[in-house]
């Protein structure tokens, strides 16, 4: 289903849209190019891309709302400026291809915002590039949870757990990102709470993160200028906050952070 520029106001309710998975751009569930769009409680799967919705204005008012999204084989909703993702159920995304505009359950893009949504058995659940806004999602069992690979991210009240890692910034190319990182509850992901690699001007805010092993929070590959503040940790075994010592440019020390169990390290 391709909706282009001019179709303007639709609304696509309750469609199982599958099995257009040839590897190629428009093997895509459903692309929509207009404004005030809402694809609602539709089930998308088996395709190359289920979703992909965006508009160059932030005034667009796209709202992807209530579907079941699985099984794709490289992304499941991509979204882009003017476009709000909410309350999907999106899982069984597992490619892996990690470069530009590469795979994931969930691409947000150019501002758009994802809210509410439950992610799980993905490989890269939310994938946020140049701007974008990841709040009060639900995200588990996943290879990585949320992942912020270019600048402008935000990563606000989300529940990450029981992935290998929880949260990462990491980036492709050139662009080292930037994340928020800001009142999230990250607990029980197998190797990291937070990954911090390459980052520039990164700030971890006013989380909770429980590890029973790995670290709560690690900085490292030259990441520069984090800021750290008011955070709990709190670690069985390994270490609450790991710095290595090519990322302590600018790291002037730690705020406001509560350590329950085990060390700090800062090689």
């Amino acid at each position: 289903m391709y909706l282009g520029a001019n179709s303007d106001d639709a609304d696509l309710t309750g469609n199982p849209i599958h099995d257009h998975d040839a590897p190629a751009y428009y093997t895509t569930g459903i692309t929509i190019r207009g404004r005030a769009a809402m694809p609602v409680a539709n089930e998308v799967y088996g395709n190359y891309r289920g979703i992909e919705i965006g508009d160059p204005a932030p005034d667009a008012n796209n709202q992807v709302l209530r579907n079941f999204v699985h099984d794709n084989q490289h992304q499941g909703i991509r979204a882009g400026r003017g476009t709000t993702v909410t309350e999907n159920v999106l899982r069984g995304h597992l490619g892996t291809d990690s470069g530009a505009f590469g795979a994931g359950a969930l691409v947000l893009y150019e501002e758009a915002v994802a809210r509410n949504n439950v992610l799980f058995d993905n490989h890269f659940a939310i994938r946020i590039e140049f701007g974008g806004t990841a709040e009060q999602n639900r995200v588990y069992n996943n290879s990585i949870g949320i992942w912020s690979a270019a600048w402008n991210a935000t990563i606000l009240a989300n529940v990450v757990y029981s992935n290998s890692i929880g949260i990462q910034a990491k980036p492709y190319g050139s662009f080292a990102p930037d994340p928020r990182i800001e009142n999230n509850l990250v607990y029980d992901n197998s190797n990291f709470g937070v990954l911090l690699e390459n980052t520039s001007h990164a700030s971890v805010v006013n989380n909770t993160i429980y590890q029973a092993v790995g670290d709560a929070l690690r900085i490292q590959g030259q990441s520069m200028e984090v800021q750290i503040d008011n955070n709990i940790f709190w670690v069985e075994s390994g270490a609450n906050l790991y710095v290595d010592d090519d990322s302590q440019t600018g790291f002037a020390g730690v705020e406001g952070v509560y350590v329950v169990h085990h060390h700090c390290h800062r090689s």
